[in-house]
């Protein structure tokens, strides 16, 4: 019996023991007591509702791209909470600041600036399920320096209907670069990546078409050729299109016409410098398609090659000749020509010879043509005859002063096409050779004895007519004959003829008789 009792006393002791074992280990129930259901526990603790956690944001893996080329960003989100759409917010938080295309999307891009160095940029993503922000999450873009070469990117986006967005460059042999085609769309890409055998030396033409009357998109427009880099970002309707051109010559990129800058702004139009020679004629924002056109006569009477563009709301012409090519003595007639007939263009014409040039920028209308002429000896230029300048003016026509019988005539402002005709009789009977010009609007004549010819004593006629009944024009007549020069400026109607007779003797000129005076 006492071997029984001893028995249950040990059972008793093994079980209270057992208890206090239990309750030791057991874990620590939730402040204020009672932590029975699911939703008791730390996050992620045995017994946690995973729905109350926030979202997740993932902003992808770093990545790199080249100056100038389309990137993307790869955004993810996460959520526990059932029946939730994420939204998703990104921004830059460092490096040179881009414009996103749709920072709300989860993969929004961007064009890469055009660096000189190796830059990295830095995104943030925060995404949202409607109740709670995700931690934000970073990812960084490095964006490698502008290699040689050129590109051209045009982004567009928001469109209020599907557009069409078109890149082309012409090549300096008439070629077209290879360019990767969006198409027409809400959204869209155009792509052109030139590789550096391809910048080669003379004139290189870009144009952006952008076709959908009425319609409008915001636009991304960056290009880069050498040096040179041109953006633009804005919104856009219409169809429209825009031209820019660059000379490259030794490798470097000089702009000399940008349709997308105003006429009157200082970049709209340009000479380089590094020519002998440079022509242009450009015009934008026409009110319908019409034609400038440039050309020069050299003093053999042959005409210089040109770039040529044809009609257009925008384009250009333009001629130059190298600096290492000779510029002979003689006259030189350049001839701008604007054709549409009620139609009228912001233009820009640049006429730069040597050391001397003229210019006029503003709104043109109708078909008209400006002539300016220029002489050129022994490497220098003097601008005898512009168009562009007002009747009457110091600019408007005048002798070079180069030469020991000069005689300039010329006409401008005519009623309708008009001729001024002047002729130079030596005293041996002939007649010197002289620049003639057709009937026109406008233009001049000149003939000259070149410096240090000999000048004959006797008596020289100098005879100018004035050709086209019933009409007018603005009359410019210089001329001088060793010491002696006379200058008229004058409205002439009709059909006159003028004549001077101007004797030499022993170096000197003497007036023999003048009826312009009369």
């Amino acid at each position: 019996m006492m071997q029984s009792v001893l028995q249950r006393l040990c059972a008793v002791i093994a079980a209270v023991m057992l208890t206090i074992v239990t309750s030791a280990c057991a874990p620590p129930s939730a402040p204020g007591g009672g932590g029975d259901g699911e939703n008791s526990g730390a996050p992620g603790a045995p017994g946690r509702n995973p729905a109350d956690d926030p979202p997740t944001a993932d902003a992808g893996a770093e990545f790199s791209v080249e100056a100038g080329a389309w990137a993307q960003l790869e955004g993810q989100g996460v959520t526990r909470q059932a029946g939730s759409l994420l939204t998703f917010s990104w921004r830059q938080v460092d490096g040179p600041p881009v414009v996103l295309d749709d920072p709300a999307s989860p993969t929004p891009g961007f064009i890469a600036p055009i660096l000189d160095e190796e830059a990295t940029l830095t995104f943030e993503l925060v995404v949202s399920d409607g109740m709670r922000n995700s931690a934000p999450d970073r990812v960084a873009v490095v964006v490698h320096s502008a290699p040689a070469g050129a590109s051209v990117v045009a982004l567009w986006s928001g469109a209020s209907s599907p557009v069409d967005a078109e890149v082309d460059w012409r090549l300096p042999s008439g070629a077209w670069a290879e360019v990767s085609r969006g198409g027409w769309g809400e959204s869209g890409i155009e792509t052109l990546r030139l590789p550096v055998e391809l910048l080669e030396d003379g004139l290189h033409f870009v144009e952006f078409k952008f076709g959908g009357d009425g319609r409008y998109a915001d636009l991304n427009f960056r290009l880069r050729a050498g040096d040179f880099t041109f953006t633009f970002d804005d919104r856009v309707q219409g169809s429209f299109r825009r031209v820019i051109a660059l000379d490259v010559l030794g490798g470097v990129v000089r702009p000399v016409f940008n349709s997308w800058r105003a006429y009157d702004a200082p970049d709209a139009a340009l000479t380089t410098g590094v020519h002998a020679v440079e022509l242009l004629a450009g015009w934008r924002e026409a009110s319908n398609a019409v034609s400038g056109s440039v050309r020069m006569i050299y003093p053999d009477g042959t005409e210089a090659e040109k770039f040529g563009h044809g009609w257009a709301n925008e384009g250009l012409e333009r001629i130059i000749v190298p600096s290492d090519l000779d510029v002979a003595d003689g006259d030189y007639t350049i001839l701008f020509d604007l054709a549409g007939d009620g139609r009228y263009a912001d233009v820009n014409a640049v006429a730069s010879i040597l050391d001397e040039t003229v210019r006029v920028d503003g709104r043109l209308t109708g078909t008209k043509q400006w002539v300016v002429g220029a002489d050129v000896t022994g490497g220098d230029a003097t601008i005898v005859f512009n168009g562009w300048a007002d009747a009457g003016s110091p600019d408007a026509a005048g002798v070079s002063g180069k030469h020991p019988l000069e005689v300039v005539g010329g006409w401008r402002g005519a009623s309708n096409v008009m001729q001024l005709s002047v002729n130079v009789t030596t005293p041996d009977g002939a007649a010197l050779e002289a620049r003639r010009f057709p009937w026109a609007l406008q233009g001049y004549e000149r003939t000259f004895v070149p410096e240090g010819a000999p000048l004959d004593d006797g008596v020289y006629t100098l005879v100018a007519r004035l050709s086209g009944d019933g009409r007018y024009a603005d009359v410019d007549f210089h001329a001088t004959l060793l010491n002696w020069r006379f200058d008229v400026q004058d409205r002439l109607v009709g059909t006159r003829e003028y004549l001077i007779k101007v004797e030499v003797v022993d170096g000197t000129a003497f007036e023999i008789s003048n009826t312009w005076r009369e």
